[in-house]
């Protein structure tokens, strides 16, 4: 019985994969989430893959509500669920990707952190533990948050929804992990009501001009005692609230009579209460901004800044407030396609003489580590600023810290090559190669924090989570994890033992966290990494006596794990000759003979009659030719790929695979060499 409930599940799931892959699917993404230069999208279009209609491209409208109502309606729409209990596995050690961060200003014990696929999450205990403070049926993308810091108002939040890069606009607007609005809290971040006025219910259309479907960031303005003044930098400009988010006004950009567009926007405010905003250069207020009000603003921007710029972010001098860096991402321009500015306010509106600017450009960091790649992860990369943030240390306006993949930190704003150093994210271990993780970090940085009362302790959100430093200018800077309870990392994959469906191990492939490994059903216990790169599809063995385990476009192995998830060895397994894999490539064991494996690639199925034979060499990096073959009854229409696929538990005469253009098909006699295939799916 048990198999047959696995089978049925996998069969729904090969439906809902095969209907739902994108066919123009690029190669190459490199572990832990470092873009190639021949392909930066990889994850973020596979992602929309999964999502899409594949006649149309698009992801159907009004799918949040219909999910949220196909949810409400499951028990009565089938008795089998009725007597079904869920339970979290976790894993309570390993953070996803998270862009919004804060600290309490009443209480800097208290943070609050937002995954973008996981919701809100509040601790009380500076990270000991968290607790999820959103709901289910409430939109769980969180890009921002910001709290109203005047006295007796703290206990008020917003949070923003909407990740533009969850992913990429590559291909059309709906591939964007969009939101729908503006939350707030009035309890300290314990509960959540959306801002009506910020509900455009069109999270998965072309957005119209001015809604608030993502948003960027939030500022709240706590000099105005006599407003609940907040600004939000939406998709071409910036709005702005004196009502607590019941109204809004368009404050800067938001242009109705033209049709170029600022996708990329961002707001800050000073210790004073001076604005600063950024929109990139296709849109009609495209530039950098002053103002004194918040309502009327002026344009400073550089004479000689590249004409060409996209995503801006920026840092006021917690100590000198008329000084203010600028990251922009300028592509074909400046150091490694980025510009860095250092800009000083002298008097009026600060624009022309009003302002000195020095371009630092020059002096972005560019280290060199080729020992693992065919590239180097060292120098500044924000992955065409997905992973893009700055920041200044309270109390000392050069020492400055800017984060992309890796965390950098200069003692002398950028004024030199010669006082940065490079202390987060990845790491260049020439002695082991494959070790390039910093110690206790995680690459691809969205935002850095201070606390308050001791700034030599700094806070990262990142792909991987939470983390903090208790020595920011430290030369090696020691790195601690926060994501004790923060449960928002992303899994691709969760493999459970063949004909063992309740033994407590379980393997799972998370994005930009690698594999990790569990024995356990206690919720709150440790999950153990036991592989790099994105984690994929991964199998175990009946009995164990095998693990295989796979990271991006199709880079399979096999390993020996013992029962407590240590690594006894590992070696490369994957097919010579392979190509044109999906970001995340499914692969499956034999049920009825483990020593089989079945491997998409492209438009064919590969297969492997003798995994007992491939001996554990440690090889890490090369594909091998032993004991695969292409069955080649698989192939598929050109511009289709296989994108999953099952042999049936009760008959391993029969292989059923899904393509990206959401066909299945059938394979009869796969062991022999009169195999035939059969086309499942109706023409319609």
């Amino acid at each position: 019985m048990r198999q047959f409930h696995c089978y049925s599940i996998l069969c729904l799931f090969l439906v809902f994969l095969s209907c739902n892959q994108y066919e123009d699917q690029k190669p190459s993404l490199t572990p832990e989430g470092i873009a190639s230069s021949e392909d930066p999208y990889a994850r973020i279009n596979f992602e929309k893959s999964k999502l899409i209609n594949p006649l149309t491209g698009e992801i159907p409208n009004n799918m949040r509500a219909r999910e949220l109502s196909f949810v409400n309606n499951l028990q009565r729409r089938s008795s089998k669920t009725n007597n079904v209990n869920w339970d979290s596995r976790g894993p309570y050690n390993v953070g996803g990707r998270t862009r919004a961060l804060a600290l309490d200003i009443d209480d800097e014990n208290i943070i609050l952190a937002g995954g973008v696929t996981g919701g809100m999450w509040r601790s009380d205990n500076g990270g000991v533990s968290f607790v999820k403070t959103t709901t289910p049926d409430q939109f769980q993308s969180v890009t921002c948050v910001a709290q109203d810091r005047r006295p007796g108002k703290s206990n008020i939040w917003y949070y923003g929804t909407g990740e533009y890069y969850g992913v990429i606009s590559a291909a059309s607007f709906s591939n964007q992990a969009s939101g729908n609005g503006i939350f707030k809290s009035t309890d300290g971040g314990q509960s959540w009501q959306m801002l009506q006025s910020t509900v455009s219910n069109t999270p998965t259309t072309l957005y119209e001009n001015g809604d608030f479907d993502f948003v960027w960031n939030i500022v709240t303005d706590h000099t105005d005692t006599m407003n609940d003044a907040v600004y939000a930098a939406v998709i071409n400009g910036v709005y702005r609230s004196l009502d607590g988010g019941q109204s809004w006004q368009a404050v800067l950009g938001l242009d109705t009579n033209s049709n170029n567009i600022s996708r990329f926007s961002n707001v800050i405010i000073t210790s004073e209460g001076i604005f600063y905003a950024a929109l990139n250069a296709a849109g009609a207020a495209g530039g950098i901004w002053r103002s004194a009000d918040g309502l009327n603003w002026t344009e400073i921007t550089p004479a000689n800044f590249p004409n060409s710029y996209r995503r801006t972010v920026m840092a006021a001098v917690p100590s000198d407030e008329n000084q203010v860096y600028f990251l922009s991402e300028t592509p074909n321009s400046g150091a490694l396609d980025h510009n860095l500015w250092h800009y000083t306010y002298l008097s009026g509106d600060g624009s022309d003489t009003g302002g000195v600017w020095e371009n630092r450009t020059a002096n972005l960091p560019n280290y060199k580590c080729e020992v693992f790649y065919d590239f180097t992860f060292g120098s500044y990369n924000s992955q065409s600023s997905y992973d893009m943030c700055i920041a200044v240390q309270p109390g000392n306006p050069d020492h400055v810290f800017i984060g992309g993949t890796d965390v950098f930190r200069s003692t002398d704003g950028f004024t030199s090559q010669n006082n940065h150093r490079w202390i987060g994210g990845y790491q260049c271990d020439t002695a082991t190669p494959s070790n390039y993780i910093y110690p206790d970090h995680h690459p691809d940085i969205h935002g850095f924090l201070f606390l308050p009362s001791d700034s030599s302790i700094l806070f990262t959100a990142s792909d991987g989570g939470v983390h903090k430093t208790l020595n920011c200018l430290a030369p090696q800077v020691d790195w601690v994890s926060l994501n004790n309870g923060y449960v928002t990392s992303q899994f691709y994959t969760v493999a459970i033992e063949d004909g063992e469906v309740d033994n407590d191990i379980l393997v799972g492939g998370m994005q930009d966290n690698g594999t990790f490994f569990t024995n356990s059903s206690d919720p709150g216990q440790q999950w153990k990494h036991v592989f790099y790169g994105d984690g994929a599809y991964a199998a175990i063995e009946e009995g164990r006596n095998n693990y295989y385990l796979s990271w991006q476009t199709g880079k399979t192995f096999k390993f020996k794990i013992d029962d407590q998830g240590n690594e006894i060895g590992k070696t490369r397994i994957d097919p010579v000759g392979a190509s044109d894999h999906l970001f995340i490539n499914p692969f499956i064991l034999d049920p009825g003979d483990q020593n089989r494996m079945y491997l998409a690639a492209g438009r064919y199925v590969w297969r492997n009659n003798d995994l007992d034979s491939i001996p554990i060499t440690g090889n890490e990096t090369s594909p091998i030719s032993d004991y695969w073959e292409i069955i080649s009854e698989s192939i598929t229409p050109f511009g289709t790929r296989i994108s999953s696929l099952i042999v049936p538990p009760t008959d391993n005469q029969t292989l059923f695979y899904g393509t990206t253009s959401g066909r299945i098909y059938r394979m009869d006699s796969i062991l022999s060499v009169n195999r035939t295939r059969t086309i499942v799916t109706p023409p319609t």
